[in-house]
C-alpha cells in the first residue's frame, strides 16, 4: 500500500504538516499496516500524481494490487480510515462508547475562522466561540475515565482529534497568543498521553512547520 501525504513546501523530501494526512499516518501505525509514504509538495504536483489520480489531492492511498471491493484509489481521510478499518480491522479503532462521536467536532472550523480573520470587529466574537469548543472538549476529558476520549485504549475521533487540535493550540499561540495547552489541563494532559504512546518518528513532525503551514493562510510573515 502506497500513502500519499503532503511534504514540507519546498521541501520535496521532508514530511509536511497536513492534519489530515496526519490522521491517516497515525492510523497506518496503530493497525501496523506494511506501507510506504509518498511525499507531495502541493506547489508543485509532480505530473506522474497528477496523471495517476486527477484530483491530486492528499492524503490519498493506492492499492497497487487491486481491491476486493471498491477502487484502487483512495482519497479524503474520512474515507481513507473507514476503508482501512473495514481492511484492517485488528487492532480496532471503532469507538469505545459511542458518545465521544461527535466530541470536538466543531473546534477546527473555529479556529479557521478565527486564526484567519482580519476584521477587528468580529475578533472577539471568534475568539469566544474557539474558546468555547475547547472548553468544552476539556470538560469531557476531565470527567472521562482514561487517557482517551474512549476511554483507556485509542479510538478513532481521538486519532482524528489530535492532529487538528495540535494545529489549533500550536498557531493560535503564535499568531494569536492563545496558550491553549497551559489554560485547559485535560485538554493538555490528553495531549501528552497522544505525544508520548501513540505518536511515532513515522508519524511526527515539529510545530514550526505548523506554523510555516499556516502562514500564508493568516497572511501575516512567518517567524520561525
Amino acid at each position: 500500500m502506497e500513502v500519499y501525504v503532503k511534504s514540507r513546501t519546498g521541501y520535496p523530501k521532508v514530511r509536511g504538516d497536513c492534519p489530515f494526512s496526519h490522521r491517516v499516518l497515525l492510523t497506518i501505525t496503530l493497525k501496523k499496516i506494511p506501507h510506504q509514504v509518498k511525499l507531495i509538495d502541493l506547489k508543485n504536483k509532480p505530473a506522474w500524481f497528477v496523471d495517476a489520480f486527477p484530483k491530486a489531492e492528499v492524503p490519498v492511498v493506492h492499492f497497487p494490487e487491486g481491491r476486493k471491493e471498491g477502487p484502487e484509489w483512495v482519497s479524503g481521510s474520512d474515507t481513507i480510515c473507514d476503508v482501512l478499518e473495514k481492511e484492517y480491522p485488528e487492532p480496532s479503532l471503532r469507538l469505545a462508547q459511542g458518545k465521544e462521536a461527535e466530541v470536538g467536532s466543531k473546534i477546527f472550523g473555529s479556529f479557521v475562522k478565527f486564526v484567519t480573520n482580519a476584521d477587528p470587529g468580529k475578533e472577539a466574537e471568534l475568539k469566544d466561540a474557539l474558546l468555547a469548543e475547547i472548553k468544552s472538549l476539556d470538560a469531557y476529558l476531565r470527567e472521562n475515565e482514561g487517557d482517551y476520549l474512549g476511554g483507556a485504549r485509542v479510538c478513532s475521533v481521538d486519532v482524528a482529534l489530535y492532529p487538528k487540535v495540535k494545529h489549533v493550540c500550536v498557531a493560535a499561540e503564535h499568531y494569536k497568543g492563545l496558550q491553549l495547552r497551559k489554560t485547559f489541563s485535560a485538554m493538555d494532559a490528553w495531549m501528552k498521553a497522544f505525544e508520548e504512546s501513540v505518536e511515532t518518528e513515522d508519524t511526527y513532525y515539529p510545530d514550526e512547520f505548523i506554523v510555516e503551514g499556516w502562514g500564508p493562510k493568516v497572511g501575516l510573515p512567518v517567524k520561525l
